[in-house]
């Protein structure tokens, strides 16, 4: 028995001193992205019918597949708190534009690219089960389809960059010493792109909802 508390006591003891040198992870997601609609002017003159209203309308947008990989390093541990700078590379195809103003002919649909740097921060890192919240801001692009919802050929389908804020949060759960489950949703606050309407200066909540695996080493 004495033989067997000192073996137990030993491989605990290996276990938490190998998570406390797990200083790097790789994170593999896949979710669906909301982003919020938005009003508009019409930049051009457009010829309008008896009883429409031109020179306004909205813009909705619809969900698709999203794509995430994030690499982290901690550079900060004890048992309660963690700090983490992170890289989030998140990715949304074939996101579908609808207007309320058929007078405006939008893109059909654009994809999305946000690469945003942060920092995390995570309670109880060591645990099982670790919430955490997370901040950063980079660049979004942008790459409007090449035709319109009417299917004519788009004259601004030139991908574009702007700024982008990101916030968000999620949970760990560990099931290995070195693999994880996670669920997050980050919030990728940027201009929208250019979608042939006057609301390419307004900005935009573009909501990621996704889980996937992680990695630590």
């Amino acid at each position: 028995m004495f033989k067997f508390r000192i073996l137990a006591g030993a491989l605990l003891l290996l276990a938490a001193s190998s998570t406390f040198a797990q200083k790097n992870e790789i994170a593999f997601l896949g979710g669906t992205n909301f982003t919020s609609s938005k009003d508009f002017s019409v930049l051009t003159a457009v010829p309008c019918t008896q009883g429409t209203n031109c020179q306004t309308g909205a813009l909705s947008f619809g969900h698709n597949v999203a794509f995430q990989g994030t690499y982290a390093r901690k550079f900060f541990s004890s048992p309660l708190l963690s700090l983490s700078l992170e890289v989030p590379v998140v990715g949304a195809t074939s996101i579908s534009v609808k207007t309320s103003n058929t007078a405006v002919l939008p893109p059909n649909n654009y994809s999305a690219l946000y690469f945003t740097p942060g920092l995390r921060l995570t309670a109880f890192s060591l645990a099982g089960i670790s919430p955490w919240v997370s901040v950063g801001g980079g660049l979004a692009r942008f790459g409007p389809n090449g035709h319109l919802v009417d299917g004519t050929v788009n004259p601004n389908s030139n991908a574009a960059n702007a700024g982008a804020i990101q916030f968000g949060g999620g949970v760990d759960l560990k099931f290995l010493p070195y693999l994880a489950l996670r669920g997050e949703v980050r919030d990728f606050y940027s201009a929208i792109p250019v979608l042939n309407t006057g609301s390419t200066t307004d900005r935009a909540h573009n909501v990621i909802v996704s889980g996937g695996l992680v990695f630590h080493f």
